[in-house]
């Protein structure tokens, strides 16, 4: 899962890099949308991240970034994977959500 998501990533950079919104790649290193990462590899993260791409609900980054704590802002992998969907409708899947780490 975690492959097939990074893969459709990386392209969505690439365009977001080549298109002038972004001037470098602003995931942060150990993104879940990044191959090879923790979060990645993790199945519980990656049916949060699947979800919230499909029903473009927003995946907030877990790492602080610009002064503010973690979970206080969009994940840019997460931005990134919705812009690969924006002509696309919202789809509802039927799980919930993890909880939140206790």
């Amino acid at each position: 899962m975690g492959e097939k998501l990074s893969r459709l990533t990386d392209t969505e950079v690439g365009k977001l890099i080549a298109e002038g919104e972004w001037t470098k790649d602003e995931r942060c290193a150990t993104c879940a949308f990044r191959h090879g990462t923790v979060p990645n590899g993790c199945l519980q993260t990656q049916l949060d991240t699947y979800k919230a791409v499909l029903e473009k609900k927003t995946f907030n980054c877990h790492v602080p970034r610009n002064g503010l704590p973690a979970g206080q802002w969009p994940c840019m992998g997460w931005f990134a994977a919705v812009q690969s969907r924006k002509d696309l409708a919202p789809v509802s899947v039927p799980y919930p959500f993890s909880p939140p780490d206790a």
